[in-house]
């Protein structure tokens, strides 16, 4: 059985995708199991073009790049600062890397501080520009701010 948490983001779903019914999926893992988890930080009208058509398509930065940027755990305080400072209408989107298959690619980005300058991105199962399922998607939070910075939900 997989248990759901209750979380009030106000869409309406389309009856052909997964059914959420505004709950997101929380996964549970088996004892000695771990699951590697990526997170995608995402706007309103992303998140909310994600869970009406199931693909999350990306910003045009992806779309130039050629990939949609994910990001580690221990890189999203970082990727919020340097880009998205003060926004109020971000999301913060878990998503289960073993679903993405081998369209994950680690690699590193300049600029960033070499201790976790290596960053995931999708390109797809053919390494070309692909959108990311709605069936990889685990969980969503509402990224609150408090004085101007993001407070992360763990």
């Amino acid at each position: 059985m997989i248990p759901f948490r209750h979380i009030d983001d106000g869409f309406q779903y389309k009856s052909s995708l997964p059914q959420f019914d505004s709950y997101t999926l929380v996964m549970t893992g088996m004892e000695g199991e771990s699951q590697q988890i990526l997170y995608r930080i995402s706007s309103f009208t992303e998140l909310q073009n994600f869970k009406t058509t199931g693909l999350l398509h990306g910003n045009e930065l992806d779309k130039s790049s050629g990939f949609i940027h994910l990001s580690k755990a221990s890189q999203i305080a970082s990727t919020l600062k340097k880009f998205f400072q003060g926004r109020p209408d971000l999301y913060l989107l878990s998503i289960d890397a073993e679903k993405l298959g081998d369209g994950v690619k680690y690699e590193k980005v300049d600029g960033v501080m070499a201790s976790d300058s290596v960053f995931p991105h999708f390109y797809g199962p053919l390494g070309e520009f692909c959108p990311v399922p709605i069936e990889a998607l685990l969980e969503v939070h509402k990224l609150e701010l408090q004085e101007g910075k993001h407070i992360l939900p763990f």
